[in-house]
């Protein structure tokens, strides 16, 4: 493979028999990987014909988080496969690409932030048909359709939507349950939706071309750069704040396991679960991080299997009048919970474009919702019927006071497991982006500094795993903490920016009634939303003041 700097394309002869991919600045040969063929770019005169609608996303590596041309080495091909499959089945979150470090590169590529085509050219006018790259996927599109599944269920069902699940019950009552229903459905149709819109219908072909590579891209396609800032902000958002329920997990869980043993406060043990963490923060391979990831999903589902069995176990102390109870005044907390537990929509695309058949998505999503809610329902109802309105916002500490000292020690040792493998995970992800946000705008001298970087890195993960300790420890209510979450973040990159940039992008495509579903779909997300932050809100200051 070879690469030559070019000023143009037009300025660059190319041999009979090979092809070509050029950008702007970069021009790369590769005569032993076949591209897909097709026809539709070449005219009658054998001449290409690329529309603006054609273009191809920059490629983007799922390693580094840079873009990459198809200039790459091949030499280390299987190694980054190996790690790349890896990622794939136990850690896909961290399978995304940030807008910003996009746009910073393809401004530097080609000189302007819209210009982000990949131009294609083939001489050899016995070819009957066009190169087109216009529907490159993520490097590793091999993944079966069972283990999209596991990547769907894995994002969506997380230890802190199965620990909290039982508190959104007992906080909305009767009226929760369907609303757990209701709002399990259209976070699956949402996902399919945010899907749909990385794809556009060819002009020509009338082909489906997936022409955008991830949930930034759509924002800012809708709302031009700013929109996948602000994509990128609310979804890193996310991120950070499962970080900080993690820190409050982790000292409740340290101090109920260890109360007869150890005479450390909750604030202590948070302190001494940070500490221990901001060791693992410094985890760079990816591979690592996914064995990490895998054992914390499966520590997540063990988890949900041992509440399922103690709450059928004491089945015959279950009160059904416990649920015969509707309060307005926490209803909205609970649905702002219930929505912050399907927060998994910014990881869908890089899971769709892992697929060996992406046109299974729909299907994968839909069972992955519809198990997933099951999963939600069942351990929340019966949990709440267990314990009734004592139910905790973390249930396992109603496990560590019903007499279960086995179930609850095992249940505390997997939720251990699970918080200290998924805390670096999360916090990768957001350090990461830290690093591509604020480093570029650095000023020079400082970065080329000799140990400026070392100095970077330590600092900033200390800073960010502290701070999340710091509002942990100021606001020490887990429930009420996951319904802020959910209300202003959750709701909007779930429900709310999914059906927005669908009926922008879409729009002339729909029907009617699709379209009012979408706009029920957002006046429902709005109205949880903003009566979730007050209610939310007013219920921290109280449990505080």
């Amino acid at each position: 493979m070879n690469t030559l700097s070019i000023t143009s394309p037009a300025s660059t002869s190319v041999p009979p028999g090979r092809t070509m991919i050029s950008e702007p600045h970069l021009a790369t040969t590769n005569e032993d990987i076949p591209l897909q063929i097709t026809g539709e770019q070449l005219g009658a005169k054998g001449e290409l014909d690329l529309k603006p609608n054609e273009t191809t996303p920059l490629l983007f590596s799922m390693e580094t988080g840079s873009v990459e041309s198809a200039s790459c080495a091949d030499t280390d091909t299987s190694k980054r496969n190996s790690i790349s499959t890896q990622a794939s089945m136990f850690m896909a979150s961290l399978k995304f690409s940030l807008h910003s470090s996009m746009v910073i590169i393809s401004q530097s590529l080609n000189g302007s932030y819209k210009q982000r085509s990949v131009t294609l050219s083939i001489q050899d006018r016995e070819v009957s048909k066009t190169t087109s790259l216009i529907e490159r996927l993520s490097e590793d599109a091999r993944a079966p359709a069972k283990l999209a599944l596991w990547n769907v269920l894995n994002v969506i069902i997380s230890s802190n939507s199965v620990l909290g699940m039982p508190f959104a019950i007992a906080l909305g009552g009767l009226a929760a349950l369907p609303l757990t229903l209701l709002i399990g459905v259209l976070e699956g149709m949402t996902s399919v939706l945010l899907i749909d819109c990385l794809y556009e219908i060819s002009p020509k072909s009338r082909l489906r071309k997936r022409v955008r590579a991830s949930y930034s891209d759509i924002g800012r396609d809708v709302w031009g750069s700013i929109g996948g800032h602000i994509v990128d902000v609310i979804r890193i958002g996310l991120t950070y704040g499962s970080c900080v329920l993690r820190i409050m997990v982790l000292g409740n869980t340290m101090k109920e396991l260890l109360s007869n043993h150890v005479g450390l406060s909750l604030q202590e043990w948070c302190l001494v679960c940070t500490v221990a963490l901001l060791l693992a923060v410094f985890i760079k391979r990816l591979s690592a991080l996914a064995w990490l990831s895998m054992m914390a999903v499966l520590a997540a589902f063990i988890i949900f299997f041992i509440l399922l069995g103690f709450s059928l176990s004491r089945v015959k102390a279950w009160k059904w009048e416990n649920i015969l109870f509707f309060d307005f005044n926490t209803l909205p907390v609970s649905m702002s919970v219930i929505v912050y537990s399907y927060c998994g929509h910014p990881v869908f695309p890089a899971v769709e474009g892992s697929m060996r058949e992406p046109e299974r998505y729909n299907t994968i999503s839909h069972w992955a919702f519809f198990l997933s809610t099951a999963m939600k329902f069942l351990v929340g109802l019966f949990c709440f019927l267990v314990f009734g309105s004592n139910t905790q916002s973390i249930v396992l500490l109603n496990l560590s006071a019903s007499n279960a000292s086995v179930l609850s020690k095992i249940a505390s040792i997997l939720v251990l497991i699970n918080m200290f493998f998924s805390y670096p995970v999360n916090m990768f992800i957001v350090s990461g982006t830290i690093d591509i946000l604020l480093l570029p705008k650095l000023p020079t001298c400082l970065r080329e500094k000799k140990g400026f970087k070392p100095l970077w890195v330590l600092s900033s993960r200390v800073i960010l795993v502290f701070s999340t300790l710091g509002i942990a420890l100021a606001i020490p209510r887990f429930g009420l903490l996951m319904g802020v979450f959910g209300s202003v973040l959750g709701a909007c990159i779930t429900l709310i920016f999914p059906c927005i940039f669908h009926l922008k992008l879409k729009w002339n495509k729909l029907r009617w009634y699709h379209i009012a579903f979408e706009m029920f779909i957002i006046i429902f997300a709005v109205v949880v939303g903003v009566l979730g932050l007050i209610f939310s809100s007013i219920a921290i200051k109280k449990s505080l003041g």
